[in-house]
């Protein structure tokens, strides 16, 4: 209790209804993004990474089925919140990266808007997953995050994982989530060989609705595509969008024009999906778990 108040500080008990805006448009792939959006983005991140000493997130370990630990950290919007968002944010970074990449993102969403992002780092696997969303939703009731609106997302191999992990609790009848953010998936080709391949094994139909990137010089943007179509063939609503480069494993972290402009897009698309996803949860039942 002490940790959420921390976290969350002081939240409101009822939640109110968000506008729900009718008749949502998928935003094309060919997207054009409005350059000045794109600086901001940038000077929002710059600032969000410069911030790495005064906000490190509140370290947060969750308890794991086989009696391990999971370790994350906790960033959450500056203002008190009331039926916000709560994101489990996945980061397929590199060895190379430090913190200020792995957790720079989380920041800018928090400064975007009021949400609440729970950071996990890949490679973390579906079960440890699990357990980060059971976090967000036991902790949403009493803080003021939305337990309608339990969004997953990651970059690079990361947004595998969420793919995965969007799949798992749809099998399981486990977390109902509001919205999937795949961010330059490999989808078990090219570098990442070893995620299970989700454009084959796999029904889709019963994904949340998703925003997915990929690159057209990334050697999984065919799979990618490919992903994309068969989302849409299965009834998931996609806003689907392919630029210029191949930024898997950036983070999305840099100053890059590419870089920018697909910052920009995916907090446009987080604005559209507080306003329009909604997922009400299940009723909380025990979910059989691989001990892996």
């Amino acid at each position: 209790m002490a940790l959420f108040g921390k976290l969350f500080g002081r939240r409101g008990d009822a939640h109110k209804d968000a506008k729900r805006e009718p008749g949502h448009q998928p935003v094309d792939a060919t997207m054009q993004f409005d350059a000045r959006g794109a600086a901001g983005g940038s000077e929002q991140m710059a600032e969000a990474a410069s911030q790495e000493e005064l906000d490190p997130g509140e370290p947060v370990i969750i308890a794991l089925p086989d009696g391990e630990q999971l370790e994350a950290r906790a960033f959450y919007a500056a203002d008190a919140m009331l039926d916000a968002p709560g994101i489990l944010w996945l980061h397929g970074d590199d060895p190379t990266s430090g913190p200020s990449s792995r957790y720079a993102m989380a920041r800018l969403m928090c400064q975007h808007r009021p949400c609440a992002v729970l950071v996990v780092d890949h490679p973390a696997g579906v079960v440890s997953c699990h357990a980060a969303l059971q976090w967000l939703r036991d902790g949403a009731r009493r803080h003021g995050i939305a337990t309608d609106q339990l969004f997953v997302g990651g970059t690079g191999p990361a947004a595998d994982l969420a793919v995965e992990t969007a799949l798992f609790e749809r099998d399981q009848g486990g977390i109902a989530l509001a919205y999937l953010m795949a961010l330059y998936p490999s989808l078990g080709s090219g570098w990442d060989a070893g995620f299970s391949n989700v454009t084959r094994d796999k029904g889709l139909a019963g994904l949340p609705a998703a925003t997915v990137i990929s690159g057209m010089g990334d050697p999984s943007c065919q799979d990618v595509t490919r992903f994309v179509e068969r989302m849409r063939a299965a009834g998931v609503d996609v806003d689907f969008h392919m630029d210029r480069t191949a930024l898997r494993g950036t983070g999305l972290v840099g100053s890059n024009p590419d870089v920018a402009q697909a910052r920009t897009y995916v907090l446009r698309q987080l604005d559209e999906a507080v306003v329009q996803r909604r997922a009400p949860q299940p009723r909380v039942r025990r979910v059989d778990v691989p001990l892996v």
